[in-house]
């Protein structure tokens, strides 16, 4: 998810989406900026749901670990210098 995230980061990035305003009168090109973020919003939509799933499994690895229950009793803090 994160490296379909990336490239399409990458793609937008490099993209050409403008609509200049030519003006042949005055020899300019003047760049409006009306830039569509659509995809840009989805990778990161993308990346959000990526880390809140790597944060909810991170959180329940370290409850099983605290638990002593779920953790074949274990000390509930597994730390030489917490008291016991």
């Amino acid at each position: 998810m994160l490296r379909r995230a990336a490239h399409t980061l990458e793609i937008e990035a490099n993209a050409a989406t403008d609509n200049p305003l030519v003006l042949t009168g005055a020899g300019l090109i003047v760049s409006g900026g009306n830039f569509h973020a659509e995809p840009v919003g989805f990778a990161a939509d993308m990346i959000a749901l990526a880390l809140a799933e790597i944060g909810a499994i991170a959180q329940r690895r370290v409850a099983l670990m605290v638990d002593p229950v779920l953790s074949f009793n274990l000390p509930a803090f597994p730390d030489p210098r917490a008291p016991a």
